[in-house]
């Protein structure tokens, strides 16, 4: 089958990272992706600082995207723990599912997206492991492909593999906003030249961080629990 390309065939999952530092694939040096900054939501420009990082023995890059927003911190870690709406915020999302939960804090995600023709469609299996620092007022939320009988590879369907998936919101001191980071490192797989991979990932960290807060603002969903005083 003639694999396809996308300006999502970047998808998540991840390792851990400490929750009180600034996500590192590597520890080397973040340096500008050169991704225009700014989208609009409700006629209000959204802006996130997006970099990229070397990766040693690897022809792609890892990215990262940070903004500071104004939108309630327990609400938007709601929204990245809720699979079920997935699909309303992440472009071109079509499967969004939890498979089993292993405890209050880790479970076994499926995920897959809808690629337009001619791109083949990817899935991930995904370990997916959020943490609550109620001192700092700090949510993380790790990811790391994993391989499990309970998530088969639907036909029709690349399993790509993300290295690193790494999500932290921070509540700024003194003052109604909060900061929003995220890293990813993953591999599509199958045929598609790693220049292209690049050039389609880059614009993901941007793309992702403004998604988020748009469907966080829509007024529908509750803070979770465990930070809705944050």
């Amino acid at each position: 089958m003639v694999d396809r390309i996308v300006q999502s065939c970047v998808f998540v999952a991840a390792m851990s990272f400490s929750p009180l530092l600034r996500a590192q694939v590597t520890g080397g040096v973040w340096v500008d992706a050169d991704v225009d900054p700014c989208m609009s939501v409700e006629d209000k420009d959204v802006c996130v600082k997006v970099e990229k990082q070397d990766v040693p023995d690897s022809p792609l890059f890892a990215f990262r995207g940070e903004a500071e927003l104004k939108v309630e911190l327990g609400v938007m870690a709601a929204v990245l723990l809720n699979d079920a709406i997935g699909t309303e915020w992440v472009d071109l999302m079509s499967v969004s599912e939890e498979i089993r939960r292993e405890s209050e804090n880790v479970k076994l995600v499926h995920q897959g997206y809808d690629l337009p023709w001619p791109v083949q469609d990817r899935d991930y299996a995904l370990w997916e492991e959020a943490h609550f620092d109620h001192e700092n007022r700090v949510f993380t939320l790790r990811f790391k492909s994993v391989e499990d009988s309970a998530i088969p590879v639907a036909p029709g369907f690349i399993r790509a593999e993300a290295y690193t998936t790494f999500w932290r919101l921070s509540a700024i001191p003194n003052s109604d906003l909060i900061k929003v980071e995220v890293e990813v490192f993953t591999d599509p797989k199958g045929t598609l030249p790693p220049w292209l991979v690049n050039l389609i990932q880059r614009t993901w960290p941007r793309n992702t961080i403004v998604g988020l807060y748009r469907r966080s603002i829509q007024g529908d969903i509750a803070a979770h629990p465990k930070a809705e005083s944050w």
